[in-house]
């Protein structure tokens, strides 16, 4: 990729480090909330929220990371892309975007399963959801579904 524009290299730099950031904080908000699902699962509380949303950023963080790395190839190391390595990012990028939509689901059937047989039911009213994005609450007793949803109504009316 040509380009009649070079950019200086403090402005490289900041767009590395800006998309290395989004890279990290992606795969790190990703690798925490597994880390919790597998804590809440083993301590076998009342509440485990799963977080099915989460699972997109695995795709979306290595997405970034491979566009970072391609700009550091071509931008820092001004080095030509090869053939071979060409066909190594576009493979990474489409493998990214395939965790990406294919993960939540390939995950979310499995924990659910797992959590129905051990006698968590889904609270629907604590359970949230925007578009793609969604948050599923299984309680373990219907007191604790109860507690979530008077927990809810009140930050919703500010304690009223």
């Amino acid at each position: 990729m040509e380009s009649s524009h070079q950019h200086s290299p403090l402005t490289m730099f900041c767009i590395l480090l800006i998309f290395s950031l989004m890279a990290l904080s992606a795969l790190t908000w990703f690798g925490w909330s597994v880390f919790q699902l597998y804590v809440q699962i083993a301590e076998n509380g009342p509440i485990i929220v799963f977080d099915k949303g989460v699972f997109y950023m695995l795709g979306v963080g290595s997405a970034i990371a491979i566009l970072t790395l391609y700009m550091f190839y071509e931008g820092v190391l001004k080095l030509p892309l090869t053939e071979k390595v060409a066909k190594i990012l576009t493979n990474s990028l489409i493998g990214s975007f395939s965790v990406m939509f294919v993960l939540p689901h390939i995950v979310h059937y499995p924990v659910e399963s797992y959590l129905e047989g051990r006698g968590y039911n889904i609270c629907e009213q604590a359970s949230y959801q925007w578009r793609r994005y969604q948050k599923i609450v299984y309680v373990s007793n219907s007191d604790a579904c109860a507690e979530l949803i008077k927990r809810k109504k009140n930050r919703i009316t500010g304690g009223v």
